[in-house]
């Protein structure tokens, strides 16, 4: 264990904190009541943390040299995560979220980033991607690929979703019809570069409508069943 001599203790009580930080940044957050549906408050929140988590990566990738920043998908699948959670304990939806959770305990089945179930039926599946630069000819067609295999071969009433970070170095969703309602793109500039000030200006589209769609689904849904 540390000790006051030790020179890295005070960074090794950081690292063993941070999931107790977590953990107390979420009571405080449920604590404020039910997250609001309309406005870009959501949106915000999660702009912010991810804003916070790239300014922290910059640092350290120029303290030690490094060329890449850590895993910033896995970080942004953490982030929605955690305010997703909040919203459906603030809003008292009989669902739970899980990550990277196989949708049939079989070989070969799907694992959506974020997936939401009401006992055994899946009610949704979230897709969070950083940018689709990687893939941006081919995203749409994966994308519906993955919808058609869920709903042929597992779940026909899940609702698919996709939520890229930032609009930035890809082409975007262009003129689709889906924009806001089954594909968001969160900031129209790279996090580091959003200026908490004025926020409100770097939304693209705020996923307080995703979130909306989920609680709708659960309502609507005839048979509450356990919860997985």
């Amino acid at each position: 264990m540390p000790t006051d001599n030790d020179p890295i203790a005070k960074y090794l009580d950081c690292l063993h904190d941070l999931p107790r930080t977590l953990e107390e940044s979420y009571e405080k957050l449920v604590r404020l009541g039910p997250l609001p549906i309309d406005g870009y408050y959501i949106t915000a929140l999660i702009l912010r943390t991810v804003k916070t988590y790239y300014e922290g990566q910059n640092q350290t990738i120029n303290f030690l040299n490094k060329r890449q920043r850590g895993a910033t998908a896995d970080f942004f699948v953490e982030t929605f995560l955690f305010y997703l959670k909040a919203f459906i304990q603030t809003h008292n939806l009989p669902v739970v979220v899980l990550s990277e959770a196989n949708i049939k305990r079989q070989r070969g089945s799907l694992r959506p980033d974020i997936s939401v179930w009401q006992g055994d039926e899946l009610v949704a599946t979230i897709e969070c991607k950083t940018n689709l630069g990687f893939n941006r000819h081919g995203w749409e067609e994966q994308f519906s690929e993955r919808e058609s295999r869920i709903h042929r071969d597992y779940f026909p009433n899940a609702r698919c979703f996709l939520v890229v970070l930032t609009a930035v170095n890809w082409p975007g969703f262009k003129e689709s019809s889906k924009i806001g309602d089954q594909y968001f793109t969160l900031s129209k500039a790279w996090p580091p570069h959003i200026d908490l000030d004025h926020i409100e200006d770097y939304i693209a589209n705020p996923i307080e409508p995703l979130f909306g769609q989920i609680e709708t689904l659960v309502r609507l849904a005839p048979n509450q069943g356990f919860l997985r």
